[in-house]
């Protein structure tokens, strides 16, 4: 079904209650024994004035705003400490999370020690090609 059938669907589902009323009244069964009378609506008029009146609401929501940022961690690791506050405003270069320096440093020891490893064993296969 395409919107504009759905559209007509719906302009006409409201049109036949609106004008509900008018069929009942026009009906057999509502003429019988002055039944007419009994279902027509009285309507009553009263004098628009013109008044402030608050308007607000409750709801339930979560907001997003135009200019958050998803924060993905670019390594891995346990945090120790959070640098900002929860919904505060941050800015460019302001640290946000401090990292569990720990494995960081033993990786780079041992990267030290293999490096260390490496010029000796160039330096031993250079003085044993002399």
């Amino acid at each position: 079904m395409n919107a504009l059938w759905k559209y007509k669907f719906w302009v006409g589902g409201a049109f036949c209650l609106v004008n509900r009323p008018c069929y009942w009244s026009d009906s057999p069964e509502a003429r019988i024994g002055g039944a007419h009378r009994a279902l027509r609506r009285t309507l009553r008029l009263c004098r628009l004035s013109r008044r402030m009146f608050p308007i607000f609401g409750e709801w339930i929501g979560t907001l997003d705003g135009f200019t958050n940022a998803d924060v993905r961690a670019q390594v891995s690791g346990y945090l120790q400490r959070q640098g900002y506050q929860e919904g505060a405003f941050v800015r460019k270069g302001q640290l946000l999370f401090e990292i569990d320096p720990r494995p960081f440093q033993a990786g780079a020891r041992s990267s030290r020690r293999a490096v260390g490893a490496g010029e000796g064993r160039a330096c031993q296969c250079s003085r044993g090609a002399r």
